[in-house]
């Protein structure tokens, strides 16, 4: 039986053309080029007023201009959240300049008119402002913009250099410079469900009756009777943030970011980051998922911990599956400011969706010392006192009490210097 010929009636899709093939006898058609999206919108808006560049107002989610109130009431299209990936979008989606710093290595994509001679990182000079070159990275997916203003960000961290009796008094001047720069910093959010099954030995309590030779009766104890126990959970994590920028402690992130919510998430659009700079992505994919992996692995140890209907538990075990994994690359707020204080560098850091603040603030050691000596010298009078008078018979409870008096004001000491020192080092 003969074999139809189907080609005959194949009929190529519009703007679809024929590719070469070494395979003879056979046709190969693709989608043009052309009509693959790369890119998505203009960085850098132009008033349809006047002309001026329009930025971006967090305050009214739409792009505004200042020289004219000109607002742009045109909502972004919104994309898929596969759909970047899926035609494989790469870099912001325009052509940036590039901020590269030759002290900390930070590389940041700026307007083309930015003047900027700072590293907000690490303060430093020895930048060089060049055109976007190199493989482009992935494209995000989604944005949270800034809502908190810079006059407001400079309020809030006015506020927190200005609280604490052992740092600088002009702390207050600096929170208040035009020193602190919005920068949208890479996340990549990773999700999974996990199976975990779990075995661990689990303590129950019961009170026991027993007999008190001292006080001639019986009285109640508590006893923790141990037993082996095992388990089986499923649950879903989603969005475990996993900071893709390595200019960035990542203990100040997940401070500076605790409070703010995943469900304030907008489509990626371009026009968002008229204004501000935009932190380049250093941690690929892989990377991220193997480090949302561990994070994921981590939560669900604690669940299963939680989950056990005890507070005595040792030996733990726990092993995990992860499934329906998953992970995009999103943009995050920041307002970020390095300053010199006598030859150190020390950066403060302001979350642009919640306001909330952390960083490093330099100490002025001989208030430190201060208040190590007033704290431990009770104790140590009483403790010089109290020696001579015990050895006259008089006075027995001196020694005791400066003892005392100098166990605490040690324990003091210890917790003023650590709060000092991590305030320095945070």
């Amino acid at each position: 039986m003969a074999i139809p010929d189907r080609t005959a009636a194949f009929r190529p899709p519009p703007r679809w053309k024929q590719v070469a093939t070494e395979v003879p006898g056979f046709e190969v058609w693709a989608p043009s080029q052309a009509d693959v999206p790369t890119d998505i919108g203009p960085m850098v808006v132009t008033c349809g007023g006047c002309g001026e560049d329009a930025r971006f107002d967090p305050r009214e989610g739409t792009v505004t201009c200042a020289s004219c109130g000109w607002t742009s009431d045109e909502l972004p299209t919104e994309v898929p959240a596969d759909d970047h990936r899926r035609l494989g979008a790469t870099g912001f989606g325009v052509q940036r300049k590039e901020l590269a710093c030759g002290s900390c290595g930070a590389v940041l994509v700026i307007e083309p008119g930015a003047t900027s001679a700072r590293c907000p990182f690490c303060a430093s000079h020895q930048v060089v402002i060049r055109d976007q070159h190199g493989a482009p990275g992935p494209r995000p997916e989604a944005i949270l913009p800034f809502a908190i203003l810079a006059d407001e960000c400079r309020t809030r961290a006015a506020a927190w250099l200005g609280r604490g009796w052992f740092h600088p008094w002009d702390l207050v001047v600096l929170g208040r410079a035009d020193s602190f720069v919005g920068v949208y910093v890479p996340f990549w959010l990773v999700s999974a469900s996990v199976d975990a099954e779990w075995r661990a030995q689990v303590g129950h309590e019961r009170q026991e009756r027993v007999w008190s030779p001292d006080e001639h009766r019986f009285g109640g104890r508590t006893v923790v009777d141990w037993r082996w126990e095992s388990g089986r959970s499923r649950r879903a994590w989603t969005d475990v943030r996993v900071c893709a920028s390595t200019r960035i402690a990542a203990r100040w992130v997940a401070d500076v970011q605790r409070d703010t919510p995943s469900e304030l998430f907008e489509p990626y659009d371009p026009d968002l980051l008229a204004g501000f700079q935009a932190h380049t992505c250093d941690l690929s994919e892989p990377e991220a998922r193997h480090l949302g992996r561990e994070a994921i692995r981590e939560l669900a140890r604690a669940a299963v911990r939680d989950g056990v209907d005890s507070p005595h538990v040792r030996a733990l075990a726990v092993s995990s599956e992860l499934a329906e994994e998953s992970a995009r690359l999103v943009l995050m707020p920041l307002w970020i400011a390095a300053y010199r204080y006598g030859e150190r560098t020390f950066v403060v850091l302001v979350d642009g969706a919640s306001g909330r603040v952390v960083g490093q603030k330099p100490v002025v050691w001989r208030r430190v010392w201060f208040a190590v000596g007033m704290l431990l010298a009770p104790g140590i009078l009483l403790t010089l006192v109290g020696i001579p008078l015990l050895l006259l018979a008089v006075g027995a409870l001196v020694l005791p009490l400066g003892l005392v008096l100098l166990v605490l004001g040690g324990v003091a000491s210890a917790w003023v210097w650590s709060l000092a020192a991590a305030s320095e080092t945070a």
